[in-house]
């Protein structure tokens, strides 16, 4: 794999990742955050390529773009990803004296 394309997979799963910590520590979703979570593990490759040792189903990188799509689909639609970071942004954050 190319080295530009493992830097995006690294960054795509780092941006679900925040997505799914979100989700996580609001009150309202903590079952879609694990979710979201978990399925930002399998835009790294080093985990990619775990999995696909580990099962001996072919998966192709086709499947990560329709997870992809789907994640960013489902955070910022029916999520409410904006609410969220706004929540955590103002009301956990600021208990924090900096």
């Amino acid at each position: 794999m190319k080295i530009g394309a493992q830097i995006f997979r690294t960054l795509l799963g780092l941006l679900f990742g925040m997505i799914g910590i979100i989700n996580l520590i609001t009150p309202n979703d903590p079952g879609y955050g694990i979710f979201v979570l978990l399925c930002s593990l399998l835009f790294y490759p080093g985990v990619w390529g775990f999995v696909a040792k580990r099962f001996p189903v072919r998966m192709h990188a086709a499947w990560l773009i329709v997870l992809g799509l789907f994640l960013l689909w489902t955070a910022l639609g029916a999520g409410d990803l904006f609410p969220k970071v706004h929540y955590v942004r103002y009301n956990l954050l600021s208990d924090i004296p900096s």
